[in-house]
């Protein structure tokens, strides 16, 4: 990286929840089938304890996004609504750990019971943010090192990357307050 490229491209992503939907398995009296929840629906527990609300499980999957993925990899900046899911949707329980199944609660006037989750999909309005940083490159003590600064959105920034002379390379970035 240091010395082989003029410049680098970083990104800024607002994304804001705007639909949540859910697939749920089909039960003895319904199909399979889409929902779309209020934001504060309850998500429950296989065994029926409260988990999460629909708002709080989209907050949750949100910040936990593969920013790698394809779609971020290649916006562009003119981007104005984005998708994400995940099949399965489950959610991390808080003692064990480990991931479990959520469930939807169908209230029937014959009784409650839980659908289980399949899948969720958020969707909602986003801001993407491109800016290109010009890179100079340098020697310090036997490390090579290039750098730049530019503007994201309103901020700015300032990136240096490393390369080690036995290939190790590191890269840092560092924001002004906005």
């Amino acid at each position: 990286m240091v010395g082989k490229l003029d410049a680098i491209w970083m990104k800024s992503f607002t994304l804001t929840v705007g639909k949540v939907r859910l697939w749920v398995e089909e039960s003895a009296d319904r199909p399979a089938e889409i929902v779309v929840p209020f934001l504060d629906t309850s998500l429950f527990f296989e065994d029926g304890d409260f988990a999460m609300s629909a708002q709080d499980l989209a907050q949750g999957f949100m910040s936990s996004v593969d920013l790698e993925n394809d779609a971020m990899r290649d916006a562009l900046g003119d981007e104005e609504f984005f998708t994400i899911g995940r099949d399965p949707a489950t959610a991390i329980e808080p003692e064990s750990g480990e991931a479990v199944d959520l469930y939807l609660k169908k209230e029937e006037p014959t009784g409650n019971y839980l659908r289980k989750i399949t899948r969720i999909e958020i969707t909602g309005p986003a801001e993407v943010t491109v800016a290109e940083i010009p890179l100079t490159h340098r020697e310090l003590n036997g490390t090579g090192y290039s750098a730049g600064a530019a503007k994201l959105g309103d901020r700015a920034v300032l990136v240096v990357a490393t390369e080690t002379p036995s290939g190790e390379t590191s890269l840092t970035a560092r924001f002004d307050a906005p």
